[in-house]
């Protein structure tokens, strides 16, 4: 397996549950593909928006949400065993 994700469709929300890539595989363009095609069908079928959560010090994971137009919109404060916060992110799917 090369790369996954997980989505769950909660009435008229798209939530992102998952989304990784082999490490070895990285930085090819394969997560930024499953979450397009993600966007693309939430889209298609009328879902309002995706929301996702993401580590804070998740760098490359943060600008590859922005680069699609998600934005931060909270915080769970000490969310992961490591103590790292996770950020709630949203991107609105309809015009």
């Amino acid at each position: 397996m090369l790369a996954y994700g997980l989505l769950w469709r909660v009435t008229d929300e798209l939530h992102l549950q998952r989304l990784a890539a082999d490490p070895a595989r990285r930085r090819q363009g394969l997560a930024r593909g499953l979450l397009e095609e993600a966007i693309a069908r939430g889209r298609a079928t009328g879902q309002r928006c995706l929301l996702l959560e993401v580590g804070a010090r998740n760098e490359a994971a943060l600008a590859l949400y922005r680069s699609v137009g998600c934005a931060i919109v909270g915080r769970r404060s000490h969310y992961y065993t490591d103590g790292d916060d996770a950020l709630l992110l949203t991107l609105e799917l309809v015009a």
